[in-house]
């Protein structure tokens, strides 16, 4: 199944390298929600491959995070947001802009990057640069954390043979991916997926000090067969007593009208200095 494709490489990257999820049943009342068919997963399977494949988007990402330290009494968030549209993806003739805002300790900061014509525009070093990029890189480079967990997985996944540690935890997660749920409720005209890994599947993903305690995603799927929204929540803990900083992390991607052209309107150049 393609879904359980992408959380194994997902849990692959970040291991190796009585919770309950917040996702609520929105558009949906919770009573909706059913343990998913073969056909219903099959239905998933066939849009996470239709979205994989678009070359053009548009998508806004939204990402909050708190980490606190109970003993201590301290508590800190962070919110941001982003805006990341491309067209003709990976190839030469590329164009993308991207757009973030992070709002820290009640300040915001704005960075903007963009590509055309064979060159990364961005401020990554305090002033206005340019760097001649290959498309790929500066995909990867540009779709900071709001870039689909589904595109960012499939481009995680090993190459070639895996080592024995590496198989062996595959092999785990595979078996343990038995034991997490994945059910569906209507939307609209459409689906809401959603997946939520079981206690098994966690401990193999967390080491001796980062436990993780949830870890839930959801895909929204619309009649056109397209992925329209992703859902991802992450909360976890490391250390002990006093010392202890627990994380709660969500993160949402919406993809306005996938399938559709997408028009970009690229700042200009004037002004960024070739970076070697």
């Amino acid at each position: 199944m393609k879904l359980t494709k992408t959380i194994l490489a997902f849990c692959l990257c970040i291991s190796l390298g009585a919770a309950q999820t917040a996702f609520g049943a929105e558009g949906a009342g919770a009573a909706a929600e059913t343990a998913a068919t073969e056909e219903q997963m099959a239905w998933l399977d066939a849009a996470l491959e239709k979205s994989a494949a678009l070359a053009d988007y548009d998508a806004v990402g939204t990402m909050s995070v708190t980490i606190s330290m109970p003993g201590m009494g301290i508590s800190m968030g962070a919110n941001a947001w982003q805006q990341f549209q491309i067209k003709n993806a990976g190839m030469d003739s590329m164009e993308a802009l991207s757009v973030q805002k992070m709002d820290v300790l009640g300040e915001t900061q704005e960075t903007r990057a963009f590509y055309t014509g064979g060159y990364y525009y961005g401020e990554d070093y305090g002033f206005p640069m340019k760097t001649a990029m290959p498309a790929d890189t500066a995909l990867e480079r540009m779709s900071g954390d709001f870039y689909s967990m589904l595109l960012w997985a499939s481009s995680q996944e090993p190459e070639g043979e895996l080592t024995a540690e590496e198989q062996s935890l595959k092999t785990q997660l595979e078996q343990a991916e038995e034991t997490s749920t994945l059910t569906v409720a209507p939307d609209g005209d459409g689906w809401v997926y959603t997946y939520v890994c079981s206690p098994e599947y966690r401990a193999l993903i967390s080491d001796g000090e980062t436990r993780i305690t949830v870890l839930a995603m959801q895909y929204y799927v619309g009649a056109d067969g397209y992925i329209h929204r992703e859902k991802m929540e992450v909360r976890g803990s490391e250390g002990e007593g006093r010392d202890q900083t627990d994380l709660i992390c969500y993160t949402e991607v919406v993809y306005q009208a996938p399938g559709q052209p997408v028009t970009i309107s690229l700042p200009s150049t004037d002004g960024y200095e070739t970076w070697n």
